[in-house]
C-alpha cells in the first residue's frame, strides 16, 4: 500500500488528533477499497536484498521440537505405594504440619 493511502501513516506523519478527526482517509480507510478489486492501483513487487553475511549467519531450522518431561521420584513413590486417596491426603497433611 502507498504510503499516501495508508491511514496508519497518519499518526506516524505526525497529524494531531484534530487533523485526525478531520480526515476522511482515517475513518473510512483508502477510496479505492470502496471499488471492485480490478480497479484497485497496481502495487511494484520489489526484491528485498539479502545481504549475503546475513545469509551466512542464519541458523538452519529444526524439523521438530522436543518436550522434557520430569517426573517428581518422591511422589510416584507415594502413588505407588498408597492404595487410597485418604491415605494420601493423611502423608501429605502430616507433613505439611511437620513442615509448617
Amino acid at each position: 500500500m502507498m504510503r499516501k493511502d495508508n491511514p496508519a501513516d497518519l499518526a506516524s506523519r505526525g497529524v494531531n488528533p484534530e487533523g485526525l478527526a478531520n480526515s476522511a482517509l482515517w475513518w473510512h480507510g483508502p477510496s479505492f477499497l470502496c471499488m471492485i478489486k480490478n480497479h484497485w492501483p497496481q502495487q511494484n513487487q520489489t526484491e528485498l536484498s539479502v545481504d549475503e553475511k546475513v545469509l551466512s549467519e542464519l541458523k538452519p531450522k529444526s524439523p521438530f521440537n522436543t518436550t522434557t518431561v520430569t517426573t517428581n521420584d518422591i511422589f510416584n513413590a507415594l502413588f505407588e505405594t498408597v492404595s487410597t486417596l485418604s491415605e494420601i491426603v493423611n502423608i501429605i497433611s502430616y507433613c505439611f504440619r511437620f513442615l509448617f
